[in-house]
């Protein structure tokens, strides 16, 4: 008897007979078995006679009508049902074209067991994920039904997107099954993508994806949370590839908030693409341009929010006056804080209490660190794309997206490189550096270009220095900081002597000068500062004179302790 023949025997035994469920289900379950190791099985029972697919449709139809029975032997049918489909499909184009006639029913099941009380109820874990596992099997590597199928989910009314309630599932399991359906969907095809990024459904979709990535991003390789993160990882980087970042970035924007969680988890995620090998080609010029000028937007955002939260703490001395630059472009979220610093400018020197610090500022300053870091890759990038065109290995020169970078200005007319100098000013202040695990004593800043000294602790007072103090302690938000920032810096200043003299001029010499230690929040950082200052003053008089005509009074010695130079005269 041919297998086809038995299964619609036990189909019409239940038929006549709803106690028949028990042989039915162990005829499913013997045939997915041989279904699994077989491919030339899978062709045979998909062209069998009498035909397969009218009994099929009937099951899933009798699962899906019988959607409200909860007992063990509907659970065990469903299962059944499922992991037969699954294995009759897999890699077997023409039946799955026959199974996604199916679909219907399967949706209908998977919004049922995606209800609280189902994905509370670990018995009915079991065959969610085979639910899953069984439309992911539909569409690998089928572009017209992957195409077909993402079109009708990113379509779905709110309450029916079921690959957002999947997500929402507290099962390892069913979120790296639901992973693997998603990146089935979109794997193949650009259309997908962007409907991915610009659909109703689809930053929905990218803000559950998200938030379940930022729960795996700690998790071992080996693991199955670790997989799930590798698929979840490999989701987003079709997003990179395809360009698409700028929109998507946009589109999970909160207002009134600078940057959200879900845009630093995607930084999180652009910045390892960027710092990883790319196949099969890396990203086009165009597309380099478009995510450097995102990046850019968002670096002017994020810096002005930082200066103007650090100014307040460190009390009106260091209160900016230039403006806030709240970006018009959509990329950039709008602050709810006010528009010009000069409103907030502080008239009297009584201490900021604690409760007025932006508590907001090491989640800005964590964005800030990843954007930088893509930005580095980028400039990066391009100048070995540079070097590889003068070598005669590329036929055209590309743009000089450090140029780009170097030459951006805000919407308040604010330079790239003097926004940055400002930035690490305001945080050097801000921040004690740690040595030897404590909090080393304040430095004294060495002078500016007549050789005067700026003391950190000037127009600061004992409460404002332990509510800073208390921010910095987050060993998230602010590490790598400085050492990032400055790091940019030094790929910017290289070979440009239109960037070296921006950098004198903004005073930021001496800030350079000043990172030449050791802060074991910015490994390395006095490292990239020295290779900054080496290619500030690379060819440079004026600057090379400016370093000159500075003068420590204080240096700071291995142990990260000031020691006093008598033998300095001071000017």
């Amino acid at each position: 008897m041919s297998a086809s023949r038995r299964l619609n025997n036990a189909w019409s035994a239940l038929d006549n007979n709803a106690s028949m469920v028990a042989p039915l289900i162990d005829s499913l379950d013997d045939l997915s078995k041989r279904l699994a190791r077989d491919e030339a099985f899978r062709l045979e029972l998909g062209n069998s006679e009498p035909p397969l697919w009218p009994t099929l449709h009937h099951l899933w139809s009798l699962t899906s009508s019988t959607v409200q029975d909860d007992g063990e032997d509907a659970r065990r049918f469903r299962l059944s049902v499922a992991r037969f489909t699954r294995n009759l499909v897999a890699a077997v184009p023409q039946n799955q074209q026959r199974a996604f006639e199916n679909e219907l029913a399967i949706r209908k099941l998977i919004r049922q067991y995606t209800s609280f009380s189902h994905s509370q109820d670990e018995s009915s874990l079991p065959v969610t994920r085979m639910l899953v596992q069984a439309l992911s099997n539909m569409v690998t590597a089928n572009v017209e039904l992957a195409q077909k199928l993402w079109s009708i989910y990113m379509d779905l009314p709110m309450e029916d997107l079921i690959l957002i309630r999947l997500l929402g599932v507290s099962d390892i399991g069913t979120m790296a099954s639901t992973l693997v359906l998603i990146l089935n969907c979109i794997q193949s095809h650009r259309t997908q993508v962007e409907q991915f990024a610009n659909s109703r459904s689809g930053p929905r979709l990218s803000i559950s994806l998200l938030d379940q990535i930022a729960e795996l991003f700690n998790a071992e390789e080996s693991t199955e949370r670790g997989r799930a993160f590798d698929i979840g990882y490999a989701i987003f980087s079709r997003i990179f590839e395809e360009g698409l970042t700028p929109q998507l970035y946009a589109k999970i924007s909160v207002p009134d908030e600078v940057v959200t969680p879900h845009q630093t988890v995607l930084l999180k995620l652009l910045d390892s693409y960027l710092h990883g090998p790319r196949i099969p080609e890396p990203l086009t010029l165009e597309q380099r341009r478009e995510l450097c000028k995102m990046l850019v937007t968002i670096f002017f955002c994020l810096t002005s929010y930082t200066q103007h939260a650090i100014s307040q703490a460190l009390g009106p001395k260091h209160t900016r006056s230039t403006p806030v630059d709240v970006a018009a472009d959509p990329l950039v979220n709008r602050p709810s804080s006010p528009t010009n610093y000069e409103e907030n400018i502080v008239d009297t020197d009584t201490p900021l209490p604690m409760g007025e610090l932006d508590l907001l500022l090491p989640k800005v300053c964590e964005a800030l660190v990843l954007v930088t870091q893509c930005l580095t890759s980028l400039t990066l990038q391009s100048e070995e794309v540079k070097i590889s065109a003068s070598q005669g290995r590329l036929a055209a020169e590309p743009e000089d997206l450090k140029l780009y970078v170097s030459d951006a200005r805000s919407i308040s007319d604010v330079g790239f490189v003097e926004s940055l100098i400002d930035t690490l000013r305001l945080i050097d202040r801000f921040l004690p550096r740690i040595t030897m695990g404590k909090v080393a004593p304040p430095p004294v800043h060495v002078g500016d270009t007549r050789g005067k000294i700026n003391n950190l602790n000037e127009g600061r007072n004992q409460n404002t220095g332990a509510a800073a103090k208390a921010l910095s302690d987050d060993p998230k938000g602010f590490a790598y900081l400085k050492r990032d920032l400055v790091r940019l810096l030094g790929i910017l200043v290289y070979r440009s002597r239109a960037v070296q003299d921006r950098v004198r001029l903004c005073g930021g010499i001496p800030v350079v000068l000043n990172l030449c230690v050791i802060d074991e929040r910015n490994p390395y950082l006095r490292e990239h500062a020295i290779f900054a200052l080496r290619n500030l003053l690379e060819n440079n008089p004026e600057n090379q004179a400016l370093v000159n005509e500075i003068q420590p009074l204080r240096e700071w010695d291995e142990h990260g302790v000031l020691s006093d130079r008598p033998e300095v005269s001071h000017r």
